[in-house]
This record gives C-alpha cells, structure tokens and sequence, in this order.
C-alpha cells in the first residue's frame, strides 16, 4: 500500500444524504455514481497490465465515458514500469563437466546457415605474387587480394555506348544514364510511372492582381464552405417524459418511459438502442428499446405494487447508434438546469400516481 495516493475520495461524494436526496432509493440505500470499472483499472494498470487487455479484466469498461473512470496516475504516486516481454529460450545450456580433449573441428566445403565460432582459416603466410609490370593493366580483376595498393586507376575494357541497352546493364556505368525521351510540354492524362527529373508545371499560375476587397454589405446567400464538416458527431437525449397509470382493481401502477434523440446538428436519430436500468425496492432490472425514424424510443416498464413500491429510480446505460456516434450525456436536456442522465443527475427518480 506505500503506492497508493491516500488522504482522497475518488469519485464524486453524494450532495444529499437525506431521505429527499436524488440518489437514495429509500431504506438507506444510494445509488453509486462511479462503476467499479473505474477502481479496477487503475488497480489493474498499476499490477501492470496493458491498455490492449483492459477490457479483459474490466468486460465493462467500454460502457463508461472516460469522465466516470479513474487516472491511475492519480490513484498511485507511482506506477511501475511496462512488463518485460517472455524472456528468452536458450537453445542449449551448457555443461558443468569439463571434457578430456579439446574439441576436432571438421571443415567442411559447403557453407552453413549457422554462425562458427572459430575462424575458417588462418591467415596466409605466402604473399600474393606483386602486380604486373605490363604497361597495360589486367582486364579482367584478380581472384586474389593484393597486399599493396594500385599505382593506378582500372580501366573499363569498353566505354559504354550511345545506344540505350533495353534491360539494364551489371556493370556500373562511369556516366549518368540519360533519358530516352525529353519531357513534352503537354500534360498527360495519366501519372507516368518513371520519375521526371523536372518539377511538374502549374496548368495556371496564380495571378498578381488582388482579388476586390470584401464587401460591406452581408449577402444574402450562405456562403458555400468548402471544408468538410467536423467528424466530432454526439447524439443527446433532446426530450424526456413519463407517464404513471394506477390500476385500482389490483392496486399496482405502471410508468412509460419517452425518450427523443438527436444528433449536434440536431437531425432525429433512427435505429439506436437504448440501454436504461430501473431501480425498485432491491430490485434491479434492465430494458432497451430501438428509436424510430421520428427519433422516438419507448419503454414500458413493469407493474409495482402500489402498497410495496413509492417510487422507482431510472438510470441510461448506453446509447448506441448505427453510425457509431458517441453518446454525450451532458448533452442532454436540463431539468433544474442539470443535463439529465449526467455525471451530475445521473438518476431520475419516478414518483407513484396519487
């Protein structure tokens, strides 16, 4: 524990404890704010497990915006370092016996793949025969290194020729290699797949004259915006209601839940998914339910015994769309001028009909 950061409270402390408090469900029971997912990855980066295995060890991370988990480096003075990787298998370990006689070894005329310890052959002791005195060096070069230096340079048997050879030559030519075509003037239809040796030319070059100022007067059509629009796109819950039924005959109540969604550009958001906990009594259970082309999704809740159940609380888990949009709960619509559904109001809570 001498890592751990103390003297902190992770999380956000609960601003009413009462009875009247948004996050108590009744007989001293509060509704928590922070998921587990949030201790367990910093406990779980700290033990050092990479950021490619959270969601093994917390399944639920993906669930949560980054707001509701915790930085570790926050949670710990210090994290340890990154997992060596598997250390290394040894392909043979060696003896602690000595052996009697040193070890023979065989020379052998075809080359291995694997590296030799001793060298393939000692130095020569015979001197390689001196260079020739003819006036006219050697064409082709000598098998053997020379142990002094040419007095001069080698000469090429050939000077290359002028004509282009159609596949390219083995021997390094002493001049550049010229093109066979002049670069045309005309531009080509289609990218050439040989690299021009010259800048490409402008079709047009920009002119000098400025263009006229801008005006003073607004215009009276948008201007056309040749950028394209952000690709930050988050979808939001824009309205929320519910409407409470009692059933006298068998004194239970029901509640049916509204949700509307839009996009930041404010365009109604079809076939999402809605993922929402409800919270009565002990009891804790889940539905969804699909928007519509309107942006409409609704959910009917199960019928509570009027004389068991006062109130129920109602929690969004996840919105998901088909385009993959994330779902910003600050976003959504205020009530009291909280965003529903948010860090702040994470819980609405639904009262039985009178």
């Amino acid at each position: 524990g001498g890592s751990v950061s103390g003297g902190q409270i992770a999380g956000k402390y609960p601003d009413d404890l009462t009875a009247e408090g948004l996050l108590n469900v009744g007989r001293g029971r509060m509704i928590p704010t922070t998921p587990w997912d949030a201790v367990f990855q910093g406990i779980a980066t700290w033990l050092g497990v990479p950021d490619s295995d959270l969601d093994k060890v917390c399944p639920n991370i993906g669930n949560f915006d980054a707001s509701y988990l915790f930085d570790p480096n926050n949670l710990f003075d210090s994290l340890p370092p990154p997992a060596p990787t598997g250390s290394p298998t040894a392909t043979t370990l060696p003896t602690s016996a000595r052996t009697h006689q040193p070890t023979k070894v065989i020379q052998s005329s075809i080359p291995t793949n694997s590296i030799s310890i001793n060298p393939s052959h000692g130095p020569s002791i015979t001197k390689s025969s001196p260079p020739s005195a003819k006036k006219y060096p050697s064409i082709s070069p000598s098998l053997f290194a020379s142990w002094r230096p040419s007095h001069q340079p080698s000469q090429v048997t050939n000077s290359p020729t002028s004509t282009l050879s159609e596949s390219p030559s083995l021997r390094p030519s002493h001049q550049p290699s010229r093109a066979t075509n002049s670069p045309t003037s005309a531009l080509s239809e289609s990218p050439s797949s040989r690299p021009s040796y010259k800048p490409s030319q402008a079709t047009s070059l920009p002119s000098k004259e400025s263009s006229n100022p801008p005006s003073s007067i607004p215009s009276h059509k948008p201007s056309d915006i040749t950028s394209s629009p952000s690709s930050a796109m988050f979808v939001r819950i824009t309205k929320f209601s519910s409407e409470e039924k009692y059933y006298s005959n068998n004194k239970k109540w029901q509640t049916k839940l509204t949700f509307v969604l839009k996009d930041t550009e404010n365009t109604k958001i079809k076939q999402a998914i809605i993922s929402i906990s409800y919270i009565y009594g002990s009891n804790t259970k889940t539905k969804t339910c699909i928007s519509k082309s309107s942006g409409k999704c609704l959910i009917k809740l199960n019928k509570f015994s009027a004389a068991t159940i006062e109130s129920i609380g109602i929690i969004v888990d996840t919105i998901k769309t088909p385009d993959e949009h994330n779902y910003n709960p600050e976003l959504n619509t205020k009530r009291d001028n909280c965003p529903l559904f948010s860090q702040t109001c994470p819980i609405i809570t639904i009262e039985k009909p009178q």
